[in-house]
């Protein structure tokens, strides 16, 4: 900035060295508005030229922080499903379900296991069936079975699984343990 205000004044200074001889032919009062009028252009300038640098440091700033945000959020998109997908394989047993507000017996021997390969075996339907499954954005798609149910994921550990789905308009909540079998 320092550098830019002084080639401003050394700037107006050759300007006035070069109408020096038009100022020596005037009166000193009109030589007074001339300097006057030719010292407000510059601090006008100066003005200026600072409010553009400001304004320039701050759009710097900004589409810097845009950018770093957005590359930090791309970065960590695709890790966390590949992450969850890896967790999620094996068996999984009921530890105890939840319908409604009210802890029920019912899924006593609810089981899931995931497999690499998109398949899954489940028995919510009341009997053993394989399905197939997808895992997007923290949701699990139960496709191709007697009933199509998606599962939100709330809590994936190594050990511990927590899933939440609707069904038949009857909101569930499924602890889960992971089987050493």
């Amino acid at each position: 900035m320092l550098g830019l205000l002084g080639y401003k004044v050394r700037h107006f200074i050759r300007k006035i060295a070069k109408k020096r001889r038009f100022i020596c032919k005037i009166s000193p009062k009109t030589a007074k508005s001339f300097i006057n009028e030719q010292f407000k252009v510059l601090l006008l300038q100066i003005i200026s030229t600072n409010r553009i640098l400001k304004s320039m440091r701050s759009t710097f700033f900004v589409s810097g922080l845009i950018s770093f945000s957005l590359l930090f959020f791309l970065s960590s998109c695709g890790d966390d499903n590949k992450v969850q997908l890896d967790l999620l394989q094996g068996k999984w047993t009921i530890d105890k379900a939840f319908r409604g507000e009210r802890k029920t017996e019912l899924l006593k021997d609810l089981f899931f296991e995931f497999h690499e390969d998109g398949k899954m075996m489940v028995n919510i339907s009341g009997k053993p069936e394989q399905t197939k499954y997808e895992l997007i954005d923290g949701v699990i798609h139960q496709t191709e079975s007697s009933l199509d149910i998606d599962y939100q994921l709330k809590s994936l550990t190594d050990s511990t699984l927590v899933l939440q789905t609707v069904i038949r308009n009857i909101p569930f909540e499924f602890y889960l343990v992971k089987s050493m079998e």
